[in-house]
């Protein structure tokens, strides 16, 4: 008897066998690639829990800066507010044809009685002014003057509005409602003056004298104990610091997506010049 005989006799004795073998072999498969797929599951799990733990790391160490970011955007808050509120509490009149076609000594206005003069107007918009022509400079932009004119007008009635709070503040510390100590004035002012270099020049970049910045400092410094002192109390949830936090990732993700866009279209340039100057002449 041949093999094939031999084989057929003996699937015929053992059918059990037979249709079990393969069975076995399908199963077997089944739960090969069913381990196979919770090998996977389990490794994008730990994949995903690697990224979490990463970002949960990053979260905690950047909790004090953040916690330290809302607070300025609640100081910030606290200064908008006491600024309306002393605005409010004093007698404020604009003249509007003063301020569109008066002369450089018209009175555009009044605080409690004090006049602010069109002068000052304009020389806080030729300061404003050369700030913009010094950026676009240093920017490589080319400086477009109707551009620098529309966007000084649109700044114009904020600049108004800034040179009425520096009034109203100024006649606070004359008043001395706005107190300081002469010790740490005096100190922000030699640092002023190491800055720039000498107290000549604090004055020709200023355009203001010794007095005036002296007042602006005890301004600015009664201004930063105020604004502390109404937030030194101030917590923070751990709801909001996550979401400064996620908002704060976001804009890097967008960052870095625009800038790999800007290298790819640098690229792209580069390649097509290279092309054409591979191009030959005909």
């Amino acid at each position: 008897m041949d093999n094939s005989e031999d084989k057929k006799e003996q699937n015929e004795k053992n059918p059990v066998t037979n249709k079990v073998l393969p069975v076995v072999l399908i199963v077997a498969v089944l739960v090969g690639g069913f381990a196979v797929g919770l090998y996977f599951d389990d490794l994008s799990e730990t994949v995903s829990a690697w990224f979490v733990d990463e970002e949960e790391e990053a979260f905690q160490e950047a909790k004090p800066q953040l916690k330290d970011q809302l607070r300025r955007e609640e100081q910030e808050k606290v200064m908008d507010e006491y600024f309306e509120q002393v605005v409010e509490e004093s007698e404020v009149e604009r003249y509007q044809e003063a301020i569109d076609e008066g002369e450089s000594d018209a009175v555009i206005a009044t605080v409690n009685g004090v006049d602010i003069l069109k002068e000052e107007l304009d020389s806080a918009l030729d300061q404003q002014r050369e700030q913009m022509e010094q950026q676009m400079a240093m920017q490589e932009m080319p400086v477009e003057e109707e551009e620098i004119e529309e966007m000084l007008e649109q700044s114009k009635d904020q600049i108004i509005e800034d040179l009425i709070l520096i009034e109203i503040l100024g006649q606070k510390v004359e008043e001395g409602e706005i107190s300081v100590s002469e010790e740490k004035v005096e100190e922000q002012y030699e640092q002023l003056v190491q800055q720039m270099g000498g107290e000549d020049m604090v004055e020709e970049q200023t355009g203001m004298s010794k007095e005036e910045i002296e007042e602006q400092l005890a301004i600015s410094l009664y201004l930063e104990e105020y604004t502390e002192e109404q937030t030194a109390d101030m917590e923070f949830s751990e709801e909001e610091l996550r979401e400064m936090f996620e908002e704060q990732q976001q804009q890097m993700d967008m960052q870095q997506q625009m800038q790999q866009m800007e290298e790819m279209e640098e690229m792209e340039e580069m390649e097509d010049l290279e092309g054409e100057m591979e191009e030959p002449v005909g």
